[in-house]
């Protein structure tokens, strides 16, 4: 997934940019629609774009994480974490919390609509995970993502269904 991510980020971001990729080997699957997980990424990494006009660098990173202590709604426990980071201008403190409304935006009226923060966070909170951001001006932010491991029973009852339409899946990272 992060893969098919980067390839299309390829594509629109300036090559000042560097993308990096960190991907734990034999990472479990999540259960989740993969084309939503997609557009979550894509929207965290042209955001990232954005906050790099004089390039930088972005770079993903998955790999699976032991919680100890609850983190919004998870309580502790095995996770897979999903970090996209860049080296971009920041977030002022003021706006931090603000981020994920819809329609608040620091963009122009033609750059952006405010949508595309508030889409990750439902896409995640729909996944049963949670995001939390850190950011400092000048320094860049970074977005973390936990989504829930499936359970061994949650993939046997895909595998046994066929495929339908809403693509719900075990996904590898």
């Amino acid at each position: 997934l992060i893969n098919e991510v980067v390839k299309l980020l390829e594509k629109t971001i300036h090559k000042n940019i560097r993308i990096e990729v960190e991907v734990e080997d034999n990472l479990p699957p999540v259960l989740g629609d993969s084309a939503l997980l997609q557009q979550a990424l894509l929207n965290l990494g042209l955001n990232a774009r954005d906050a790099m006009p004089h390039g930088g660098i972005l770079s993903f990173e998955a790999r699976k994480v032991k919680i100890k202590k609850p983190i919004g709604a998870l309580s502790p426990g095995e996770y897979l974490q999903l970090i996209v980071e860049d080296t971009g201008i920041g977030i002022p403190p003021e706006i931090k919390e603000r981020i994920f409304e819809p329609f608040f935006t620091t963009k122009g009226l033609e750059k952006g609509t405010g949508l595309g923060l508030p889409t990750v966070y439902g896409i995640v909170k729909n996944h049963q995970g949670e995001i939390e951001v850190e950011s400092e001006l000048g320094q860049g932010t970074k977005f973390i993502i936990y989504l829930p491991i499936a359970k061994q029973e949650e993939l046997k009852k895909f595998e046994e269904k066929p495929k339908s339409p809403a693509k719900v899946q075990g996904l590898s990272l």
